[in-house]
């Protein structure tokens, strides 16, 4: 009798044993797979707005993704499909970087005002050059303008016609439209109110990123790409970063050695 009894017991002992290993094992693959579909933060690009029946819900952290309303919008650069349809939706974003563009295009600007050091470019109004004289610094606004603007890290040319120009608080005004030409002028700030760009690239450099008042990126060595942008624009080269960029952009990719990323 005691024998059997204790046989019974080692068997049920077994069998516990048993089961749990199984639910152990099932519970192992089930956590294997969806550790393999995470997102890789680090050094990935990063495709922004998805654009197909999404909500302005709120941004969540889901086991290493941001997702609204269930729908990714950090996308593994091995998956250029889901990219393309993310380029898509505008979202709100606020820049403030370190390294400046390089820009050549066609733009229609309200109002623009630049500072330049080089008071010997020359500044063609209509036909006529305007002679500065000796002046530490050139201050221009302009009004109304629609042409052709470039800038870099360095120089600031636009070519094109304008309703109003005021240089170093002289002021030129006509009915009509006054042509403007200014070359390779060495600019240490320019103010655009307004201004529409297109496949905006801005080199690695470090700063902070706002999107849609939602998600906060802190960049260090890494590269933007703005496939549309429309907003404000302030370069100052005297400042710790020299780019401050408020607007609407459609698609981004965020792309370089780091990327932190603080969902609120």
């Amino acid at each position: 009798m005691m024998h059997s009894g204790q046989g019974s017991h080692n068997h049920t002992r077994f069998y516990i044993v048993l089961i749990t290993l199984v639910i152990g094992g099932i519970f192992l693959v089930l956590v294997m797979n969806n550790t393999s579909s995470e997102f890789n933060l680090t050094g990935s690009s990063v495709g922004l707005f998805d654009s197909d029946n999404l909500s302005d819900g709120l941004f969540e952290e889901v086991s290493g993704k941001v997702v609204i309303d269930d729908e990714a919008i950090l996308v593994n650069e091995n998956d250029p499909e889901k990219i393309k349809k993310l380029r898509s939706r505008e979202v709100n974003v606020l820049l403030s970087f370190d390294r400046i563009p390089t820009v050549l295009d066609e733009a229609k600007i309200q109002d623009f005002n630049v500072v330049f050091k080089n008071p010997g470019t020359p500044i063609q109004i209509n036909d006529n050059y305007l002679e500065l004289g000796l002046v530490e610094e050139v201050v221009m606004e302009v009004t109304g303008f629609n042409g052709k603007l470039g800038f870099n890290q360095e120089e600031f040319s636009l070519q094109g016609k304008a309703k109003r120009i005021e240089v170093n608080g002289m002021t030129f005004s006509s009915k009509t439209e006054i042509g403007i030409n200014l070359d390779d002028a060495s600019y240490s700030y320019l103010a655009v109110d307004e201004i529409e760009l297109q496949d905006l690239n801005i080199p690695e450099g470090s700063g902070k990123l706002a999107v849609a008042d939602k998600l906060n990126y802190l960049l260090e060595e890494e590269g933007l790409n703005f496939y549309s942008f429309v907003g404000k624009l302030v370069i100052d080269k005297g400042a710790e970063n020299a780019l401050e960029m408020e607007g609407v952009a459609r698609g981004m990719d965020v792309s370089g050695a780091l990327l932190n990323l603080d969902v609120r």
